[in-house]
Formats: C-alpha cells, structure tokens, sequence
C-alpha cells in the first residue's frame, strides 16, 4: 500500500492511495517507476484497477 501526494504520480488529480499489485521498472527513465494496482478511496472502499506513473524518489523516501 502506497500513499501518494498529487506531485509524486504523472498527471496526478489529488492524492492517491494505491494497493499496488504489479511494478514495472522503467529502462528509458530511471526516475520514474510503474505501478498498477487497486486504488483504495478516503473511506476504504475500492474504486477499481489502475496504472501510475511515479517517481521512485517518492517511494525512497517511505
């Protein structure tokens, strides 16, 4: 489980909590990593699969 602030994910839209059921490294840019997974809304309810982009410094620092 990720919890992600609007500037951590490209084209983020508010922040963001993710269960994250796959990662993908990205060769072509080291900054940044893919994750997909079910993104949990503010009151725990599922809201559903999705695919982010988001910066690996983001996740370092967890």
């Amino acid at each position: 489980m990720v919890h992600l602030r609007e500037a951590d994910y490209l084209y983020g839209s508010g922040d963001l909590t993710l269960r994250v059921t796959q990662t993908s490294a990205r060769l072509d840019d080291p900054e940044w990593v893919d994750l997909t997974g079910i993104r949990i809304l503010w009151n725990g309810d599922r809201a559903g699969e999705m695919m982010v982009r988001v910066r690996v410094s983001a996740l370092a620092k967890r």
